[in-house]
């Protein structure tokens, strides 16, 4: 009688073992984003400029947040605009707010959608008013959490692409507007190198006379319940087997 109390209880802290160990959650696997950088680069004093987000690789986010810093002494911030798809008022919680730490202004991006946004278009465009001029955007992206369709914070990649998140006819301008200033440079270097022949020339002549976004996620629940059925079993059977014992 005594070893059948033991082999119950035994029994029993083995099924709560094992049901320990099904609670227990399954693994997830991170999914990949990617975010590039849209700047806008050789800008003049009083341009207006834009900084895009755009997300690429994209699963299906649930959350975005990011942190985008710029030197205050070039940029002005003047405002945000999110996809022309999202509804700001009905889709999600949607935010850009001002910031500065070590006298470094940034911006941080936020967003908390309702449904999944899946797209691989532009999340938002940021607005500046240019103070002085520059060559290359005073700007620097970082993540701070960006989480999948399950809540689970992903693998961000980011990159810095001058023409990412342009409509086409931007881009072409953009385009232009960079081969316009190479153009620009390359006569503004030949001028010099000719006047520089021309008074080594002029030189010579009077002498004579005196050079730049797996996912696999595995659902919980589909564990639980496998892993419960599995034990009812193995414990209905341990039962009964112990009950014909004990009955012999």
């Amino acid at each position: 009688m005594r070893t059948l109390r033991m082999k119950r209880t035994a029994l029993m802290a083995i099924v709560a073992f094992a049901m320990c160990l099904a609670l227990m959650p399954a693994k997830v696997f991170a999914a990949d984003v990617s975010v590039t950088l849209g700047t806008t680069d050789n800008a003049s004093a009083g341009d207006e400029v834009t900084a895009r987000l755009v997300v690429g690789d994209n699963p299906g986010i649930s959350t975005f947040a990011m942190q985008l810093s710029y030197d205050s002494d070039y940029l002005t911030y003047t405002g945000a605009a999110w996809n022309s798809s999202l509804d700001t008022d009905n889709d999600g919680t949607f935010l850009v707010t001002e910031s500065t730490e070590d006298n470094v202004p940034y911006l941080n991006i936020s967003a908390v959608f309702n449904e999944n946004f899946e797209s691989n278009a532009t999340l938002v465009t940021l607005q500046f008013t240019v103070k002085e001029a520059y060559d290359t955007m005073p700007v620097t992206l970082e993540n701070r959490d960006i989480t999948d369709s399950s809540y689970v914070s992903a693998d961000v990649s980011i990159v810095v692409d001058a023409t990412a998140g342009l409509s086409d006819a931007e881009e072409v301008a953009e385009e232009e507007e960079v081969e316009s200033t190479e153009e620009s440079t390359e006569i503004a270097s030949s001028g010099a190198q000719e006047t520089n022949d021309g008074e080594v020339a002029d030189s010579e002549s009077s002498s004579a006379l005196d050079d730049t976004p797996k996912t696999g996620v595995i659902d919980v629940r589909f564990v639980l319940v496998g892993a419960l059925i599995v034990l009812v079993v193995v414990a209905g059977l341990c039962i009964r087997f112990l009950g014909k014992k004990r009955a012999r």
